[in-house]
């Protein structure tokens, strides 16, 4: 043998030789149920024995286990990446739309407009999200505190005319 060939090692050999008692298996049937108690989320690597172990139940894992686990997280943090993009193009183009029905997000420059809005600030005690006028009458969306869902309120939205919201704050 030359000294070239000698620092060869046959990959299926190696996988003959080691101890499979030292590794975790592949299987997802395994991950999923034998060691469920551990999702191996923080691992080290040793660049010299090229061993894959968790950190926190210090088990040497099968590396290409877990470079499956890797891969299947990308993907889903891609499409999570990919959903929020979308979801956020969509709430963008919902307020292009409202804007153009004439939904004010902001306090408005047109003085008659700028009054409204500051009529809601002084009968909410905070700015709305927007106002809108409908019919005959200025409307408010407002963020309102929802149920709570698991300990975290969740808020919601109301609508409110702006001679209900000036009621309210004269009734309190």
């Amino acid at each position: 043998m030359t000294e070239e060939s000698d620092n060869i090692i046959d990959f299926a050999e190696a996988l003959l030789n080691r101890n499979p008692h030292d590794l975790l298996p592949i299987t997802e049937e395994y991950h999923a149920g034998a060691y469920s108690e551990c999702q191996h989320m923080r691992v080290s690597l040793d660049d010299q024995t090229h061993r894959v172990t968790c950190r926190d139940c210090e088990k040497d894992l099968e590396p290409f286990w877990y470079l499956k686990l890797l891969a299947r997280e990308w993907k889903h943090r891609a499409y999570q990446d990919e959903y929020t993009l979308k979801a956020y193009a969509e709430l963008e183009q919902q307020r292009k739309n409202a804007q153009a029905r004439g939904h004010y997000f902001s306090r408005p420059s047109d003085p008659l407009k700028a009054g409204v809005w500051d009529a809601f600030v002084d009968a909410l005690g905070e700015s709305p999200i927007a106002i809108f006028h409908q019919g005959r009458q200025w409307m408010a969306e407002v963020a309102t505190p929802g149920p709570t869902i698991d300990g975290v309120q969740v808020p919601q939205r109301a609508w409110l005319a702006l001679e209900y919201a000036q009621s309210m704050k004269n009734k309190s």
